[in-house]
């Protein structure tokens, strides 16, 4: 019996284009992107010329050029097996409240999608995303402390420097802002602890590419952690606190007594040991990092 593609490590292109939902047209090629995660599989959707033009190179002013596909859309085929349409629409609903926060040029805008699947163990349905891809470099809330800025897009000249670090600034706090407000105003917080769940691009503007685990913030001493085992809310308000702290000269966390609570020193070296118990659960399980 086939194996079912939520349960599968990854999926390659053929894997994609026997989905009974695609249409292979041959024009485009699905790759697995490096972030395929715990909750979604994530494909480059590529033009195939552009594929075959990374082996065979093309000739540019004589001289023969090999450049790299870059990905026309990202698909994202959840992992999750619905029990209901209600379900489906409950994700699709967070989806919604990002884009009530923040602004299209803060977050990879997505078409999110419900299709039948014709699953080994009979007919299904599967959440699936269209989603802009974003060019940009991984920002680490927990190395801005260490200048991490800078190692962003490291850059001789120095005025360039200053310039960059202006309009990274000016993008931090913009983007605290939104998410401060969604945290306060909605009771939901997205991840944006996760490895490279934050891109910078070369302009300085921080995007926010995994849109798809957001979180109910909890007002407890309990520590929340999703179903994975990760205390996704408590690591997102520390991240988004690193960042404020170190980006935007803490003008928005700084004296809130939500953030307080979840950065009390006590309640952060328990979620520290609860993150390490979780990080050395993918090394026992060799699953994909997210």
């Amino acid at each position: 019996m086939a194996e079912d593609i939520r349960d599968k490590a990854y999926l390659t292109h053929n894997d994609v284009i026997a989905l009974n939902f695609i249409q292979d047209s041959g024009q485009y090629v699905y790759r697995r992107h490096f972030r395929n995660g715990l909750r979604s599989h994530i494909m480059e959707i590529l033009d195939a010329e552009q594929v075959r033009q990374e082996s065979r190179g093309k000739m540019v002013a004589g001289v023969r050029l090999f450049p790299k596909a870059t990905p026309l859309k990202m698909l994202r085929i959840f992992r999750t097996r619905l029990v209901s349409i209600s379900q489906a629409l409950d994700e699709i609903v967070k989806l919604r409240v990002i884009e009530t926060f923040l602004t299209p040029d803060q977050f990879a805008g997505s078409s999110e999608f419900i299709v039948g699947y014709q699953a080994p163990d009979g007919p299904d349905m599967l959440l699936c995303g269209l989603q802009e891809f974003v060019q940009g470099r991984k920002l680490d809330p927990w190395r801005l402390k260490s200048g991490g800025i800078f190692q962003i897009y490291p850059d001789k000249d120095s005025q360039a420097q200053k310039t960059f670090a202006t309009q990274l600034r000016q993008s931090a706090q913009r983007f605290v802002a939104g998410i401060k407000d969604m945290v306060l105003k909605a009771g939901y917080i997205p991840d944006i602890a996760g490895q490279r769940n934050l891109l910078v691009t070369r302009r300085g503007r921080i995007r926010l590419v995994d849109i798809n685990n957001v979180s109910r913030v909890k007002y407890s001493d309990d520590i929340f952690i999703d179903d994975k085992g990760y205390p996704v809310c408590d690591k997102s308000i520390e991240a988004l606190a690193l960042i404020d702290r170190h980006l935007c000269n803490g003008r928005n966390c700084s004296g809130q007594v939500l953030f307080e609570m979840f950065l009390d020193p006590d309640r952060l070296r328990a979620v520290a040991a609860l993150d390490a118990a979780f990080h050395r659960s993918l090394k026992k399980n060799r699953f994909p990092s997210f």
